[in-house]
């Protein structure tokens, strides 16, 4: 063992701009002594939920366990409109943290249901951003794989949209595949930017590794898109949910250099807790002469949004 040099962490990485934004606002309704929900996981990470039970804030699934006058939030993913009109009328506190570029989805898709298309969303079925997407427009087809592409049926009038966190390429492929499914066909590309630039970084990180780490929920689609192109640029990949996971040193065999990264919900608090734990699994724990490129929390989530 003892062949890992150096770890270098991906360049946009840490909590995209959308979570990050929720957790602030459970904090700060917490802090003002408000009794704070948050309506689901505001992010996919166990340990920033159990950071989150012990300043008393609370998760719940549905709005019948928030008692009256307390305060829900609504996490990045957003949600149906009736969820919102549904906690007004009961006299909730609602903190919206539904990330900006989601919203815009919700306006882009109600412009697409007043003009009268037929609707294809790509998504994955029950993320609750698409949950939440389908209850501004109830009638769209949402697809995911591309076996699902053929139950797309033919109209004259279709468009096309997208959950924030797709893989770029998949959107493209479907946009492409549609284009023999209508006579007119909008396409509205509504990928979140940070998930496109976030998977550039990983791409290129993977590129001048030996061994990349990808780092995130074990449920999480973006995460999932970071490991499979990890494996396009040729370098292998481990995914894991976090330090914890790392156990085998053998896994670090032959690599001098690794890359770590990490999905949407993956602080960069834990990318560094991988990295300390990759030089003690390869027994090299910052020896002369071996560096780590470790960017600081504060200058490495700087992302504009995006909904994990």
């Amino acid at each position: 063992m003892g062949t890992v040099e150096e770890v270098r962490i991906a360049k946009r990485t840490g909590f995209c701009y959308g979570v990050r934004e929720a957790i602030d606002m459970a904090k700060e309704a917490s802090a003002a002594g408000k009794t704070t929900h948050t309506l689901g996981q505001v992010v996919h990470n166990e340990g920033v939920i159990t950071d989150l039970e012990r300043l008393g804030i609370q998760t719940v699934d549905t709005l019948d366990d928030v008692d009256h006058g307390a305060a829900v939030v609504i996490r990045a993913h957003g949600v149906r409109p009736d969820v919102m009109e549904r906690a007004n009328a009961r006299g909730l506190e609602v903190i919206d943290g539904t990330c900006t570029w989601v919203i815009q989805e919700q306006k882009e898709i109600v412009k697409l249901v007043d003009e009268g298309y037929t609707i294809v969303l790509l998504g994955t079925p029950k993320h609750p951003e698409v949950v939440g997407l389908l209850g501004f427009a109830p009638d769209a087809i949402v697809v995911d794989e591309e076996e699902d592409w053929e139950r797309i049926p033919r109209r004259k009038r279709m468009a096309l949209i997208s959950q924030s966190t797709q893989p770029p390429w998949k959107f493209e492929k479907l946009a492409a595949f549609m284009v023999g499914r209508s006579h007119e066909l909008k396409i509205v590309n509504t990928v979140c930017p940070v998930t496109i630039r976030r998977q550039e970084d990983t791409l290129e990180s993977a590129r001048e590794v030996d061994l990349m780490v990808v780092v995130g929920g074990r449920s999480s689609a973006n995460t999932k898109e970071l490991t499979r192109l990890c494996g396009i640029a040729g370098t292998r990949a481990v995914q894991i949910e976090g330090e914890r996971d790392l156990t085998d040193p053998a896994v670090f065999e032959e690599a001098r250099v690794v890359g770590v990264t990490g999905g949407t919900s993956t602080p960069i608090e834990d990318l560094h807790a991988v990295t300390r734990r990759i030089f003690e699994l390869a027994e090299a724990a910052t020896p002369a002469g071996r560096t780590t490129s470790l960017p600081k929390s504060e200058t490495t989530n700087h992302p504009t949004s995006g909904a994990a």
